[in-house]
């Protein structure tokens, strides 16, 4: 019926952000595109660590985005004489946003066109048809470019980066780290999150995070240690929440898709890393009656994630209040368009109840009002906490 995203088949191969990022280049690729992680979402502390470091952190939701398309996002996993040409093929949720356009469907709609035929002439499944023949064909349609060519996308990307100065080499990581407190931060970051941990560059990273006299390159360089898993991260990630930094990403993100202050990102990051030293902090926070919608919201699923009992009383207490941020602003793509502004409390009990359930507390009465309720996102989202909320139940007496 066209609407933005539903379901993905599991496919041989899965596309996902990163490989989005880096403008990854397949062996069996069959198309390329070119777009950016159009997210229309502004409630990042649902989506993926992945899509939240690269939106509010790194300010990258208008950053370019080019790369192939590898002819496995076709093949649904486990089942013969099928190819998914549709938007339903192998993609992560994550990068779904960026390749899900009318040009992106006509470019695999082709190769899987020519894929069947293969597949039928040659009598194979195909899974086993030749890539290098269904390459062949479509160089000779133009679809795509010879290998000794350059790909279309790259030559974009080139173009969109031409003006930006070139960043330290890696074998030069104190210049290359010194960047993350000025002008091309994110850049910078993005290249070092790919370090090494027993890297030169790495320690500096670290030595960073710990001992810089700059707050905001303290949790620029721990943001990037979270997400490498790095618990060493934690004491500049609550110093962020304390201090509640607010550091916008750098000025080379001109197009900022949710411009939040640096201490909501520190927050959800502390829960990716299960901060138990970080719960006074967050409760500390939650108690603060002046939080937006979306920093309530990341304090209440960082604690769930985290699942210290310490913070329950907290989240009581949330649930209790009258007086909430519930406003929810949809995005707007036609600018003389006015936004729909939604009521969001469905989204604050329900974060509450998954929270509580996994400190074990159930509030099912928080959950039961939406699950008949006219929407039917929310519907849903009321059925998943409330599974959730009886397995871990479930879980917990037979642990006993």
């Amino acid at each position: 019926i066209g609407i933005r995203s539903s379901r993905q088949v599991i496919c041989d191969q899965m596309l996902n952000l990163s490989d989005q990022v880096v403008g990854r280049r397949f062996p069996d690729a069959i198309a390329e595109t070119w777009g950016f992680h159009d997210n229309h979402g502004y409630d990042y502390e649902f989506e993926s660590d992945q899509s939240l470091f690269y939106v509010w952190v790194l300010g990258y939701w208008a950053r370019p985005l080019g790369y192939e398309i590898p002819y496995g996002v076709l093949l649904p996993k486990g089942v013969e004489g099928l190819l998914v040409a549709c938007r339903a093929c192998g993609l992560t949720h994550d990068a779904h946003m960026s390749f899900r356009m009318q040009n992106d469907m006509q470019r695999i709609g082709e190769a899987a066109g020519l894929a069947a035929a293969i597949a039928v002439e040659s009598g194979r499944d195909p899974r086993y048809i030749s890539i290098s023949e269904l390459r062949q064909l479509l160089i000779a349609s133009g679809a795509i470019r010879p290998p000794s060519e350059k790909p279309r996308f790259m030559e974009k990307l080139e173009q969109a980066t031409s003006s930006w100065k070139a960043l330290p080499p890696p074998d030069r990581p104190s210049e290359l780290v010194a960047e993350i407190e000025g002008p091309r931060a994110s850049s910078a970051l993005l290249l070092l999150s790919s370090a090494k941990p027993d890297s030169p560059t790495y320690n500096e990273l670290l030595k960073t995070s710990e001992a810089s006299d700059k707050p905001v390159a303290r949790f620029r360089a721990a943001a990037v240690l979270a997400m490498r898993h790095d618990s060493r991260a934690i004491p500049a990630l609550i110093e962020t929440v304390r201090s509640r930094l607010s550091a916008p990403p750098s000025p080379e993100c001109n197009r900022v898709r949710a411009d939040v202050p640096a201490w909501i990102p520190a927050a959800a990051l502390l829960g990716r890393l299960k901060a138990r030293e970080a719960v006074p902090e967050m409760v500390a926070v939650l108690d603060d009656g002046d939080l937006s919608l979306d920093a309530l919201l990341t304090i209440v699923r960082a604690l769930g994630r985290i699942g210290d009992p310490r913070a329950a009383a907290a989240l009581e207490r949330v649930a209790n209040r009258k007086e909430l941020p519930t406003s929810r602003k949809l995005q707007v793509s036609m600018n003389n368009s006015n936004p729909v502004v939604l009521d969001a409390r469905w989204q604050i009990d329900l974060a509450i109840a998954e929270s509580l359930a996994a400190m074990g507390i159930k509030r099912e009465d928080l959950i039961a009002p939406y699950l008949n309720d006219t929407r039917a996102p929310v519907r849903r989202r009321a059925m998943a906490v409330l599974t959730f909320a009886r397995q871990t139940a479930e879980e917990a007496f037979l642990a006993k």
